[in-house]
């Protein structure tokens, strides 16, 4: 199934959401949104080439953001259609503490600490990296 017709048989609207992390607001990725209990289940479509172990990173990620979404525009569940691989994953909300992924992500962003974290892996690891001011221009 290709995107267009997967997001227009859904009869949804456009939502543009986004979730407050310490003094940042995040936004989600857009999709196309019916109502579900509670608020709204997203769907997204999108090419996701990334190893299997970045995408769960990745999904951690959106849950916890769509933890913090606030009430008027609550996400409350997510599927991603994944056109490289013609597979759908669902994300469901995940609690944030102050040690969560994006807990710690959205800290480093405001502060401006960029250093790579204690795994010392490279900066294409972290899911910001595509933001990342400590990055080289090109």
């Amino acid at each position: 199934m290709n995107g267009v017709t997967y997001l227009s048989k859904l009869n949804g609207t456009l939502l543009e959401a986004s979730a407050r992390v310490r003094r940042l607001d995040v936004g989600l990725p857009w999709g196309v949104a019916v109502r579900a209990p509670g608020g709204w289940h997203l769907h997204c479509v999108d090419f996701y080439s990334a190893a299997k172990t970045t995408l769960e990173r990745y999904d951690k990620i959106l849950g916890q953001l769509m933890h913090l979404t606030p009430l008027g525009d609550k996400v409350v569940g997510a599927s991603l259609l994944d056109l490289s691989r013609a597979t759908t994953r669902d994300v469901v909300p995940i609690y944030v503490t102050e040690r969560s992924l994006v807990s710690t992500r959205s800290h480093g962003l405001t502060t401006g600490d960029f250093s790579p974290s204690g795994d010392r892996y490279p900066c294409a690891r972290c899911a910001y990296s595509y933001v990342c001011p400590s990055l080289p221009s090109t």
